[in-house]
């Protein structure tokens, strides 16, 4: 940097070095990243160029005023194309399936159905997740085919498609419990198929190394160990029962436990609760069910959201855990709010009452013949 170079002439930021960069929004000018960085986070200087910065008319009419207008643009073009591509891919404005349609006529089965159970149903948004997903729709026969969001006590989510208004509760979870024990047992087959697959490779691989071993020359007899070596080695890889079940007894109890222990766990009946959507608290509230009762029968008189969402949980209602509330004590907490609300707005009415009566009594007290003299006075003069 040449010494006689003035501090206009450099980098506004460090003052030690000539400026190579120049912000497009305000022309501030810096000789670095770094540097363009810190002016940024300094003069909160977000570095996009304002289109709608006023030009003069002579700067218009050049190859930068040009390539201005040009990029403003295209960057509406481009967010116009993001726009419908984002709409596209969440399915927005897809039509929606047969079902679908059927299910908002109001002349529908299904809409009778809700009508006769006083079920309300709110809709989700269009192409949101949780309106895709729903299955629900009445079959020729009228029966009503729901679709069902059941969640464990880990938050796991699973739905259930096609599921009878007319079946027990409880039926429906044993289903889904079982639905998901095929698809864990198909999994740990799966890794279970893997794993020896990657062993036969292994050994396959280790079969191919031989171990080579000098001939030993008894006159003219030449003797090789390598064939007898590979025989032994796979004497030695192949099991023996009787050895393998002395010395490991205890891995074939448990081996034999294990299914035990996983039949003792989905007997445990968990408790059923189905979620009450829109509400003004930040825990969820829970309605509990009886897994005897109908589809229909838990659903009367209540409210979901596309379709029921039913949470499994180990606790009794007496003992729900953080983050869960009852029905009833939600109902209490908002008949209290609007207990409290309805006093304040009476004391609001009985003190605008008063304050009107007391303004009413004040004018009484007006002397008129004092009001009479006022209205002389301003004559005369």
């Amino acid at each position: 940097m040449p010494d006689e170079a003035l501090l206009s002439e450099l980098c506004s930021l460090c003052y030690a070095e000539t400026p190579k960069y120049r912000c497009p929004r305000c022309k501030t000018k810096t000789c670095s990243l770094p540097c363009y960085k810190k002016h940024q986070q300094r003069a909160s200087c977000n570095g996009k160029r304002d289109p709608a910065e006023y030009l003069k008319k002579r700067e218009l009419a050049t190859p930068a005023g040009i390539d201005r207008d040009y990029n403003y643009l295209k960057s509406i073009e481009r967010d116009i194309d993001h726009a419908s591509k984002d709409t596209r891919e969440r399915g927005v404005n897809a039509r929606l399936s047969k079902h679908a349609r059927r299910n908002l006529e109001d002349t529908s089965n299904f809409q009778k159905y809700l009508i006769e159970h006083n079920i309300n149903v709110q809709s989700a948004p269009r192409g949101m997740s949780r309106q895709k997903s729903n299955h629900s729709h009445t079959t020729n026969r009228n029966n009503v085919l729901w679709t069902l969001e059941w969640i464990d006590v880990a938050g796991i989510s699973e739905l259930q498609h096609d599921c009878m208004d007319s079946e027990r509760i409880g039926h429906l979870h044993t289903l889904m419990q079982r639905k998901q024990r095929r698809a864990d047992k198909r999994s740990r087959d799966g890794d279970a198929k893997a794993a020896k697959s990657k062993k036969r490779k292994d050994e396959q691989k280790a079969s191919v190394v031989t171990t080579t071993v000098e001939p030993v020359r008894e006159g003219d007899v030449s003797v090789h160990f390598e064939e007898t070596q590979g025989r032994l080695d796979q004497a030695d890889e192949l099991p023996n029962p009787a050895a393998s079940a002395s010395q490991h007894p205890s891995e074939q109890m448990d081996d034999t436990k294990e299914p035990a222990d996983i039949v003792q766990r989905t007997d445990e009946k968990p408790y059923l609760y189905l979620l009450k959507p829109s509400t003004a608290v930040g825990a969820k509230v829970l309605a509990p069910l009886s897994p005897e009762q109908t589809l229909t029968k838990c659903l009367e008189d209540r409210t979901v959201l596309e379709y029921p969402t039913i949470y499994a949980l180990p606790q009794a209602p007496g003992s729900l855990p953080a983050g869960f509330m009852l029905e009833k004590q939600y109902i209490r907490i908002r008949k209290r709010e609007e207990n409290e609300l309805r006093d304040a707005m009476s004391k609001a009415g009985k003190n605008a009452v008063s304050h009107r009566a007391d303004n009413g009594a004040g004018n009484a007290r007006v002397d008129p013949s004092k009001i009479l003299d006022m209205l002389k006075r301003d004559i005369s003069r």
